[in-house]
């Protein structure tokens, strides 16, 4: 499930079904925060010749 931050330090997980509603109605409550990557990104050539294996089969 997703989790929302709140400005007033809560954390909720919404069900993905009520995911859009629920930020809807709670714009003005909701914290915006940026999730560091775990990883590095993957390159873009590399990303396209996989798709284009994958369509392939």
């Amino acid at each position: 499930m997703p989790t929302v931050h709140l400005k007033n330090g809560d954390s909720v997980q919404v069900d993905i079904d009520y995911l859009e509603d629920y930020l809807h109605e709670n714009k003005d409550k909701i914290e915006p925060i940026q999730v560091k990557r775990r990883g590095q990104l993957r390159d873009r050539v590399a990303l396209e010749n996989l798709c284009v294996t994958f369509s392939n089969k």
